[in-house]
């Protein structure tokens, strides 16, 4: 199992933005390849996702979460962990994809929609909200600027 990554706050923030993009190129690689029923190269792609997800959800659950709920608590928290909860989405998602290549590639396409427009929500609402309460809740919790 994936350990989160040892990285100061600000900058694991900067490599999880970082992965936003390369997840957004990866998005549409996947749109490319179901497009042209590139089912070996969708898998390949889903696979990739799926280590590429699990270190980045690791990291945000792991780390972020627990800047947030040691300043805020659980209840100051709810927003956040929302954000968080739609991870369960995005891996069934994946799981669903790959389990539709062996039996039903014509479903792929509308998986692989609901997927990037998850992510896309997702990825906006933790640039927008999640990232800079992160970091408003470090510096007011360790004085940093």
């Amino acid at each position: 199992m994936a350990r989160p990554r040892s990285l100061e706050l600000f900058e694991l923030i900067d490599v999880l933005l970082k992965e936003h993009e390369d997840i957004k190129k990866d998005l549409l690689d996947l749109k490319d390849a179901v497009d042209k029923k590139d089912y070996a190269k969708v898998n390949e792609i889903i696979i990739k996702f799926n280590q590429y997800l699990n270190q980045h959800i690791i990291d945000e659950e792991a780390t972020l979460l627990k800047v947030l709920l040691n300043r805020y608590g659980r209840e100051g928290s709810q927003d956040a962990i929302r954000v968080f909860q739609q991870h369960i989405r995005i891996h069934q998602l994946i799981d669903e994809i790959k389990s539709l290549l062996d039996f039903s590639p014509e479903l792929i396409n509308i998986k692989r929609e609901e997927l990037a427009n998850l992510l896309f929500e997702h990825f906006g609402k933790e640039e927008d909200y999640v990232f800079p309460l992160v970091k408003r809740a470090y510096k007011e919790s360790f004085g940093r600027s």
